[in-house]
């Protein structure tokens, strides 16, 4: 996460400008599906996990983390986060996800609720959470 003057010089910078608008022109994007920042062990140090909103985050995709019900939540400094703005993630016509995990099965169903992405791969564990859990 850079500072604010950082991000604001960045947007300047000819290969930031290009990052940028090859995600406004992307076809396909491959993501991944992330487990509530609470349970990781692994996550950015510029995340703070403690925060009231990612409290109730149950994943995230591209960093862009979301509620149950697939929502984005916010938290300090997650403006300036360099990632693709979910908007623009979610204009791309095909959005493959990976994820795999039963700790992840209610963050991959929000965000298939949510379109976070449209296309599903994962394995056949994890599949078979996700149906169980559907058919709650």
């Amino acid at each position: 996460m850079p500072s604010a003057a950082l991000l604001d010089a960045l947007q300047d910078d000819p290969g930031y400008r290009q990052i940028v608008d090859d995600w406004r022109s992307a076809k396909v994007a491959l993501v991944g599906v992330g487990a509530p920042a609470s349970t990781r062990a692994s996550i950015s140090r510029s995340v703070p996990r403690e925060h009231p909103s990612l409290a109730r985050s149950v994943g995230d995709v591209c960093l862009a983390f979301y509620d149950e019900a697939g929502v984005e939540v916010t938290f300090p400094g997650s403006e300036r986060m360099v990632r693709i703005p979910a908007d623009t993630l979610k204009a791309v016509p095909t959005r493959i996800a990976a994820a795999a995990g039963m700790q992840k099965v209610p963050s991959i169903i929000a965000a298939a609720r949510a379109d976070w992405f449209n296309i599903l791969v994962t394995d056949e564990a994890t599949a078979r959470g996700i149906d169980q859990a559907l058919r709650r």
